[in-house]
């Protein structure tokens, strides 16, 4: 017979334990949770470990030497692209929504937020057309290899530590 699920601030202690042994209230739920929880982080830790583009930036040793180098103009361009995309971006649209409210005119931010947000999504493209997807892939695999080896080392230790500590 299935019982109904009581309130949580009708359950006393017996029922806790008497009446729903099975349900979210009992003790052995609570104590086996942080064990599952660090199980399962460990195999998704892991899974992603196992992907070409982890593997090859902790055996390749990613790091970040191509930001030493001097950068060209078609770099600078294009960080200057990305930085003016953020000022297109809510600025503007906050500027909008200012200017539509004392001229009274909504359809001002209506249409012309959403086209300057478009633009400003263009203009950032540009931007990392320019610069920012080599820098970026250079960044992420830097980034990838030391998330991945401080997660990993967890991973070895955390099989091995006493449930005491």
């Amino acid at each position: 017979m299935l019982l109904p699920f009581p309130r949580w601030d009708t359950i006393d202690d017996a029922d806790r334990n008497n009446r729903y042994p099975h349900s979210l209230f009992h003790p052995a739920i609570w104590r086996a949770l942080p064990v599952f929880v660090k199980r399962l982080s460990q195999r998704i830790i892991l899974y992603v470990a196992a992907t070409d583009f982890v593997r090859r930036a902790i055996t390749e040793r990613a790091d970040l030497a191509a930001f030493r180098e001097k950068p060209t103009p078609a770099v600078i361009l294009g960080v200057l692209a990305i930085g003016l995309s953020f000022l297109l971006g809510w600025p503007a649209i906050a500027a909008l929504g200012v200017l539509a409210v004392k001229w009274r005119q909504p359809w001002l931010v209506v249409v012309g937020g959403p086209l300057t947000y478009g633009f400003s999504h263009l203009v950032f493209l540009l931007g990392m057309y320019l610069s920012g997807a080599v820098y970026s892939l250079i960044f992420c695999r830097w980034l990838t290899r030391i998330t991945m080896e401080r997660c990993l080392a967890w991973t070895a230790t955390g099989q091995r530590r006493d449930p005491e500590e």
